[in-house]
C-alpha cells in the first residue's frame, strides 16, 4: 500500500456497525465500503464497548435486537460515558413502532432508519451525521484556540498595563 493510499484510508470516516445478523452485516458493509467508509463490526454490545475503548469511530450504526443487551441499553450506556457521548448513533432496525422510535431519540440517538433500508437514505443520513460531527469538532477546536489566544493576549497585556498603572501612581504623588 502506497503512502497516498494510507493517508486516504486514514481520512476515510470510520463506522462501528453493531449487528448480529450475518445477512444484514453483509448488506450494510457492502453499501458503506462501496462509499469509502471504513467499518468495524461488533455482533454484541460487549464487543461494541470493547471496540469503543480501543478507538473512537465517527459514527455508530446499531440494531436494536441483539443478544445480551438491546440497542437501547447500548445507546444509553454510550451516551452516559463522556468519552463516547459525542459519537452519533443511528439505529438501523426492523423495529418501526412509534414508541421504539421515540425511545431511540430520547436515549440520545441522532437518527433512526428502518430495515429493509433504502440505500440512498441510509447513505445520506450517515454522511450528514458524520459531517455534523466533524463540523462540531472543528468548531470546538476553533473555540479552544480562541480561548488560548485570549488568555495569551490578556496575560501579555497585563505586565505593561501594571507598569503604566505604577507610573501613573508615582506621577500622582
Amino acid at each position: 500500500m502506497s503512502l497516498l493510499e494510507i493517508i486516504q484510508k486514514n481520512n476515510q470516516p470510520e463506522i462501528l456497525l453493531v449487528e448480529d445478523t450475518p445477512e444484514h452485516i453483509e448488506a450494510v458493509v457492502a453499501v458503506l465500503r462501496e462509499n469509502s467508509y471504513r467499518i468495524r463490526i461488533a455482533k454484541k454490545w460487549s464487543a461494541a464497548l470493547e471496540l469503543l475503548n480501543q478507538h473512537l469511530p465517527d459514527l455508530i450504526l446499531s440494531d436494536i435486537y441483539m443478544p445480551e443487551m438491546d440497542g437501547f441499553e447500548l445507546c444509553k450506556t454510550i451516551k452516559s460515558n463522556s468519552a463516547f457521548s459525542s459519537i452519533p448513533i443511528i439505529f438501523l432496525t426492523v423495529k418501526n413502532d412509534e414508541n421504539s422510535i421515540r425511545n431511540g431519540f430520547e436515549l440520545g440517538a441522532q437518527d433512526y432508519v428502518v430495515k429493509p433500508f433504502n440505500t440512498s437514505e441510509l447513505l445520506a443520513r450517515v454522511k450528514t451525521h458524520i459531517k455534523l460531527k466533524q463540523q462540531t469538532e472543528s468548531l470546538q477546536e476553533a473555540n479552544r484556540e480562541l480561548d488560548s489566544f485570549c488568555y495569551t493576549i490578556s496575560h501579555n497585556l497585563k505586565t505593561p498595563l501594571l507598569s503604566i498603572d505604577k507610573l501613573i501612581e508615582c506621577a500622582a504623588q
